[in-house]
Order: structure tokens, then sequence, then C-alpha cells
């Protein structure tokens, strides 16, 4: 409602950072694992399909009671699109590659920062409000 925000998931801390742009301000949650990185039956989501991209395979899939079809290569995982059908949202990834970036590139915030100093139980954060959950 305020302005822009930016969402910052730390997967080797566990904590997802709301940045609010506008006021400054930062908001930790435990991470929603559930989300554009994770795909597959470990995450309760039924295999839709595979198509062929380049010269690799990708596998599409979807989440009962969502409205996201998610697809990854077969073979690497490596993100290749998310359609949200509710909505008509589609984000297609392009250049990507294998792996994680170095770490140098990810950029936190310092508010953030303050809130994760000050943070002394990580197992006790919230899960992010219902309108942050499957962006």
């Amino acid at each position: 409602k305020d302005g822009t925000f930016q969402m910052i998931s730390n997967f080797t801390s566990g904590i997802e950072y709301y940045y609010n742009v506008a006021t400054g301000s930062c908001a930790l949650y435990g991470l929603n694992y559930w989300s554009d990185w994770c795909y597959g039956s470990v995450n309760k989501q039924t295999y839709k399909g595979s198509f062929g991209v380049g010269s690799e395979t990708a596998n599409a899939w979807v989440q009962d009671g969502t409205p996201f079809v998610w697809a990854a290569t077969q073979n690497t995982c490596v993100p290749i699109s998310h359609v949200r059908s509710d909505t008509g949202e589609t984000t297609f990834f392009f250049n990507m590659k294998e792996g994680a970036p170095d770490a140098s590139v990810f950029e936190v915030p310092a508010a953030c920062k303050r809130a994760e100093a000050e943070l002394t139980d990580r197992k006790a954060l919230p899960s992010a409000p219902a309108h942050l959950k499957h962006f």
C-alpha cells in the first residue's frame, strides 16, 4: 500500500527479509520453502508434463489449492518459468546458470542487517503473512 518492497530469501540463515523501501524498515520471517525455487512431489506438487527448452527438457509442476504452474529443467532444476493462472501473470527466466551466484552479489539492506542482529531465536520467526505467500 505504501511503496516498493524487496523480499530477500536467505537459505543459509533460514530468514526471509521483507524490506519496505518507502519506510526503510525490515521485517523478518521464516522462509516459505514452497515457492518458485521448490519443485516436485517432495513439496506435494503434481507433475503436469514435460516440454523442450533448447537442448533440455523441462518439467511442469502444480500444487492443489494454488493458481501456480512452475517449470524447471529436468536434470538441473534450473527455473524456466512460472505462471499464475488467476491473474495471467507469467514470468520467464532467461540466461539462467546452474548453481548459486557468489554471495557478494547480494546486498542486504542495513535495516535488515540490524533486525537480524537483534534476533535472538531464528526458530521463533513467524511465517510470512498470507498476502506475502506464493509471490
